[in-house]
């Protein structure tokens, strides 16, 4: 029986019902990239340069979270598949940036253990002095804590670095202030940090299991095959965005298409892969259907695990 995951489920659950209601809104203060010299520069660089509007505001919302005259198609491919969170900067964009730094992380692990969590343990915490970005500080917390009880010979497991880390982050009134990106972040990255060790199966019935509890709350459904989809793109997504972030930093002295090739090339990509969704109908989300993924990750007995789960699904289709 996996606990940690229906504990996930149940945090989540709670918290989504009581915070996800309509008239409920993040407090958290968008962030403005005018207010960022940086940020601003870049911004208006790639705007002047790019000979598709669209796909340097991609690169733009990709890099800074920033969505502003996204085209709706755009978003609606994005949202087919279920990869809005690609415009919030968070682990997956963290993750892909320290593969830059993996080469150099790697020889001074090499060398001395001690020194490799130090400088681990520093550049996780960088992420803390940006204005904003919240949902990447939470993500880098985690890093810091994990980093720093390896530094310290603490044997900890990377599930009580997250409890830590979303511990500290409830205790700063992230909860309070941005409500469901607190719950989103809870929700997905403690399916997967529940899962890691278990076989890769888990995970995608982790993170489908999640996308139905919110459709639940949402009164909505989920496309079963868009998920499925979303996740191979986010994958690509991750190993796409250290190229695509280093041009942005970059990009005054890289050729204008190296980065509009990239985004282009992506976008065809999940484009075509939104247009496959609608194969199969999305399937609404009930108690039956909940009921489903905890019987999945509470019943340890695979046939009784396995008949439970198809009368449920029977159930479902015919009530």
């Amino acid at each position: 029986m996996n606990y940690r995951i229906l504990i996930i489920y149940s945090i989540s659950f709670l918290l989504l019902s009581i915070f996800s209601s309509g008239t409920r809104k993040d407090n958290l203060k968008k962030i403005n990239i005018n207010d960022h010299s940086f940020l601003f520069a870049q911004k208006v660089h790639i705007r002047r340069n790019f000979h598709s509007s669209q796909m340097g505001q991609l690169l733009l919302s990709y890099t800074t979270g920033d969505r502003t005259s996204l085209s709706k198609h755009i978003k609606e491919v994005h949202n087919s598949l279920y990869i809005m969170h690609l415009f919030t900067p968070s682990g997956i964009h963290l993750a892909a940036i320290y593969l830059v730094l993996l080469p150099v992380l790697g020889l001074i692990k090499k060398r001395n253990k001690k020194s490799y969590h130090f400088i681990l343990t520093l550049t996780s915490l960088l992420p803390l002095l940006l204005s904003g970005f919240y949902s990447v500080k939470r993500v880098a917390m985690l890093r810091a804590i994990s980093s720093l009880t390896k530094l310290a010979n603490f044997n900890s497991s990377l599930w009580w670095s997250f409890i830590g880390a979303f511990s500290l982050d409830l205790i700063f009134g992230a909860l309070i202030k941005s409500p469901l990106s607190f719950i989103y972040s809870f929700l997905f990255l403690g399916a997967i940090i529940s899962v890691h060790q278990a076989p890769q199966n888990h995970f995608i019935i982790a993170l489908l299991g999640g996308q139905f509890l919110i459709s639940f709350i949402a009164r909505g459904s989920v496309n079963i095959l868009g998920v499925l989809l979303g996740i191979f793109a986010t994958s690509i997504f991750s190993l796409l965005f250290p190229i695509l972030f280093f041009y942005y930093l970059f990009c005054r002295y890289l050729p204008v298409t190296v980065g509009e090739w990239s985004l282009s090339v992506y976008f065809q990509f999940i484009e075509w892969l939104s247009t496959h969704c609608n194969y199969i109908p999305p399937v609404q989300s009930d108690l039956y259907i909940l009921a489903c993924f905890v019987i999945f990750f509470a019943v340890p007995h695979q046939l009784i695990k396995g008949a439970l789960i198809a009368l449920l699904i029977l159930i479902h289709f015919i009530s």
